[in-house]
């Protein structure tokens, strides 16, 4: 099992390494792990981190992408003022471009020398984020999603293993076992799997009020869908228990969908979901009965922080609870 953190090539994460691209690796050191899990902002920046570290890579993801994968117009105007914006969004005009520039990130992961890429597999608009009642289901999005990737796929060559992560959103949930599955059938990659993201799990239980309670719901669900835990192959560890938060807005509380243009409800949008996925550390040590049960290959500490010190505050306890370092048993 290799041991990795999230990064991006954001400005905010360079300047924790005072943009010194030579200060990752001893981060990596100082903290026991083999690489790092690489979010995507664009294709060409990726040379900027050290030989051998970029283990994975995380794709860029728009949550608002059913209406593009199917060509709509008419929707893509209506949901984002004029055809320049929703241009602007995916940086493509159609679909065969966006294929593109997928396969683009996809060649820019592997000649970092990621050994896998993460894909979001969701759709949501930003006004259902706030509701929770959805215009697409699960099996629509996954419908959608398997036909891009073949798309990408469709004639490119690409070593990578594949790995689609799990959202609370309609889609990939894995919560759906037959969904699950015929996402492994149908996409055409030898090397696939999933990403199980503990926070992102967790939020589909907005009655969670522990830890303990979260690895036992989680744990509870891998046990009665042994065909697909068979196919996950890494995890995303963080916690997000903030079922209150999520209970509180679907009463009508807090923050709402706003009045404005796309990116201004986007930026709302954004804020809203910043505060259901925490991103914090897992913080107790029931969640080793979820790593005996995955025995992932790739175990990610996938956490937001301030600045470097509060990072490696993050990965010490994560590490802690997991059993790696003394502390906590």
């Amino acid at each position: 099992m290799l041991k990795l953190t999230n990064i991006s090539h954001h400005p905010m994460d360079r300047a924790k390494f005072d943009n010194d691209s030579g200060k990752p690796s001893d981060f990596l050191r100082r903290n026991a792990l083999d690489g790092f899990e690489v979010m995507q902002c664009g294709a060409d920046e990726m040379a900027w981190y050290p030989p051998d570290s970029v283990i994975g890579v995380h794709m860029r993801y728009w949550p608002v992408c059913i209406d593009f994968f199917r060509g709509d117009v008419t929707a893509l105007c209506q949901a984002f003022g004029t055809d320049d914006v929703w241009q602007r969004y995916y940086g493509a005009r159609t679909r065969d471009e966006f294929v593109l520039k997928y396969r683009e990130g996809l060649r820019a992961a592997e000649d970092a020398g990621a050994q896998y890429a993460v894909f979001h597999a969701s759709h949501t608009s930003l006004s259902e984020i706030f509701t929770n009642v959805f215009s697409a289901d699960s099996g629509e999005v996954i419908d959608e999603f398997i036909a891009l990737i073949n798309d990408v796929l469709d004639g490119f060559t690409c070593d990578m293993t594949l790995l689609f992560e799990n959202l609370w959103y309609p889609g990939i949930t894995l919560l759906d076992e037959s969904l699950a599955l015929k996402m492994m059938e149908e996409v055409h990659h030898p090397n696939k799997g999933f990403m199980l993201d503990i926070g992102h799990m967790m939020i589909t239980n907005p009655a969670l009020s522990s830890y303990v309670e979260a690895a036992e719901y989680i744990a509870s669900i891998l046990r009665d869908r042994p065909a697909m835990l068979s196919y996950i192959k890494g995890i995303h560890l963080n916690g997000a228990l903030t079922g209150k938060y999520l209970q509180a807005v679907m009463q009508g509380e807090g923050l709402r969908d706003i009045e404005g243009s796309f990116w201004e409800r986007y930026a709302n949008a954004y804020n809203h979901v910043s505060r259901i996925d925490a991103h914090v550390p897992f913080a107790d040590a029931s969640i080793q009965t979820v790593l005996e049960l995955v025995n992932p290959d790739y175990l990610v500490f996938e956490l937001i922080s301030e600045d470097l010190p509060e990072l490696e505050r993050y990965i010490a306890e994560q590490q802690k609870f997991c059993g790696f370092i003394e502390g906590i048993d």
